[in-house]
């Protein structure tokens, strides 16, 4: 069976090398052969840089502890913000008082209610300019 299967291959490599146009993209891999050398000596010098770097434990202190403390605010600020959003929603979900336009038009004399007003027309603002030099108003 294996020999059958190879010949069924070697069939299949003579069709193909008989046809001209795989024989024209073959010469034309073959002149750039060179390029082609230099390029895999290259990706093979940078991998065994970063294979190296990579398992070696004193570069990744070197690297990773530094990287850790820059993302660590980050990280604060994000669970700040998920915190802030899920308290949030617990309060509305167990507000049942009802909002008119009394209650709107005191919400609104608020100052973080303003400041974040404020922000959110700016925000609008420059998109809406950017969107004008673009043709798009898309983030």
């Amino acid at each position: 069976m294996t020999t059958t299967l190879q010949n069924t291959q070697m069939e299949d490599i003579t069709d193909l090398l008989l046809d001209s146009e795989i024989q024209e993209s073959l010469v034309t891999v073959l002149k750039e052969m060179p390029k082609i050398a230099k390029l895999v000596k290259a990706f093979g010098e940078f991998y065994d840089i970063a294979d190296e770097t990579l398992s070696d434990p004193t570069v990744l202190d070197k690297v990773l502890v530094p990287l850790g403390k820059k993302v660590e605010p980050l990280q604060e600020k994000v669970r700040d913000v998920k915190e802030v959003i899920q308290e949030a929603k617990q309060r509305a979900e167990g507000d049942t008082s009802k909002i008119n336009v009394f209650s709107l038009m005191k919400l609104l004399k608020d100052p973080t209610v303003q400041k974040n007003l404020r922000f959110v027309q700016a925000a609008l603002n420059v998109l809406s300019e950017r969107g004008n030099k673009t043709g798009s108003a898309s983030i």
